[in-house]
């Protein structure tokens, strides 16, 4: 699969997962709703200790909160079909032979919780690899302890409006948007040793 066709099948099962989403908040509301108007119906028969207006507004607020968790991820994946990661990473962990692929994003993506994510957040400990680390060997901490391994290729992209600008292949991650830019034209290896030496110097003075 090239990086395009990854792109437009990441950009489907966004579109999918948003109207799972908007499913969730739609019925939510109607359910707010309907327990607001069981309340003004039925407040004055509520037993004299309080019990039933109690537990009528714990539900309601839970439902609420739900509700808003629910906006909140709406939220995000709105944002993450203009731009839904920034980064990759290719990682043959230690002892094994077949590596495996991370994107990095502005948030955790995937269809099911229990599947690997199609796209990690960039604060999750595996992104520790996209910023810490040139190809070559690497590690990062994770709840089931220190993984070690070995960082075989590393790419940037920049995506807008769901559509690819540029992807380019890098030992290092770069932060200049010119340079970047440049080395997805321009596959010069001489301009690619120039471009990596100007952005470690960045770095450094950073």
């Amino acid at each position: 699969m090239t990086e395009q066709e990854h792109l437009t099948f990441i950009l489907e099962e966004l579109k999918k997962k948003r109207e799972e989403v908007r499913q969730k908040i739609g019925d939510a509301d109607r359910d707010l709703k309907d327990m607001e108007d069981y309340f003004w119906e039925n407040y004055t028969e509520f037993d004299e200790y309080g019990y039933e207006h109690s537990d009528h507004m714990a539900n309601y607020q839970l439902r609420n909160n739900a509700m808003e968790e629910s906006l909140r991820e709406l939220h995000r994946y709105d944002k993450m079909m203009s731009s839904p990661y920034f980064g990759k990473i290719t990682f043959c962990y230690e002892g094994e032979k077949e590596p495996e692929i991370f994107y990095i994003g502005i948030g955790n993506f995937w269809q099911e919780e229990e599947m690997v994510p199609f796209i990690y957040d960039w604060r999750a400990p595996v992104s520790a690899l996209f910023y810490d680390y040139d190809t070559g060997r690497a590690a990062y901490d994770a709840p089931a302890g220190r993984m070690k391994g070995e960082i075989l290729q590393k790419m940037q992209f920049k995506i807008r409006d769901g559509k690819m600008i540029y992807a380019v292949k890098c030992n290092m991650k770069i932060d200049d948007d010119i340079l970047k830019g440049m080395l997805a034209e321009n596959a010069d290896a001489k301009l690619r040793n120039i471009v990596t030496t100007i952005q470690k110097e960045q770095n450094a003075i950073i």
